[in-house]
């Protein structure tokens, strides 16, 4: 009896021992690996995201069809707002860029006389002295200059974030196209007689990341288009700058809500 015990102690502890450098290795190997950790992460996410759309669509038509339409559709997002809103976000910038000493000197008058005024109400209160008009020509003229020099490695990165986000699309397709074997496969790793549960926990895993993700990112553009909109018919010079600034910090736990 205490040898059958001692032998399973042993085999439980060969096992956690088997796991903890099954996860080591991994970590190791994605630690050197950065860049194709980041494709299958980022297919992933795509794949969970449209899943829950593409899943009504399959109902009446082909998965393949489905999966085109789609990323179709997809793809007319990105290059709406690679055609209308890059450029306007990039022109908005230049005007804030530009903008930005003056910005500064208001603020700094404004902090002259808040400070007079509490000197005057408390004349024991001795505050430190606060400077914003060093955002001047110098800093920006600099801030060119280090833009300037750093272009090379500036449209390397564009290529590469280019290529990952090509690779991610096509890694995505797959994924969806080919859902059944891989949960299939996942399935194969537990006992048969535990594979019906683990099928079910999948699909509800699936379904429910899926549609948060794909939600999430439906309120959140309604978001930054709302804060875009309502900005701009405030006359607000840079309501596409904060339209984006609220799309993504609604995306964030806890800072959006």
């Amino acid at each position: 009896m205490q040898n059958t015990l001692t032998a399973g102690l042993w085999r439980r502890i060969a096992w956690i021992a088997a796991g903890i450098a099954i996860v080591v290795l991994a970590l190791w190997f994605a630690s050197r690996i950065p860049k194709t950790i980041a494709i299958f992460l980022i297919a992933a996410f795509i794949a969970f995201g449209v899943q829950p759309i593409v899943g009504r669509l399959e109902r009446r038509m082909p998965k393949w069809v489905a999966v085109a339409i789609v990323f179709l559709g997809l793809f007319v997002l990105v290059g709406v707002f690679l055609v209308v809103v890059v450029p306007l976000t990039v022109s908005q910038s230049q005007l804030l860029a530009a903008n930005l000493p003056s910005y500064a000197g208001g603020v700094q008058s404004w902090l002259s006389g808040m400070e007079t005024s509490l000197e005057t109400h408390f004349p024991m209160l001795k505050l430190p002295p606060v400077s914003f008009t060093r955002i001047g020509g110098a800093q920006s003229a600099a801030w060119v200059t280090g833009v300037i020099a750093s272009l090379g490695a500036i449209a390397l990165n564009t290529f590469t974030a280019f290529f990952i986000a090509f690779s991610a699309i096509i890694l995505s397709v797959f994924f969806l196209l080919n859902d059944t074997q891989i949960a299939e496969g996942f399935t194969a790793l537990f006992p048969p007689n535990k594979r019906q549960t683990a099928r079910k926990l999948a699909a509800e895993v699936t379904d429910v990341f899926g549609s948060y993700i794909s939600g999430q990112v439906i309120v959140s553009a309604i978001t930054g288009a709302v804060v875009a909109v309502a900005t701009t018919v405030l006359g607000f010079k840079f309501s596409l700058i904060v339209g984006i600034i609220s799309a993504i910090g609604y995306a964030i736990p806890i800072i959006g809500m």
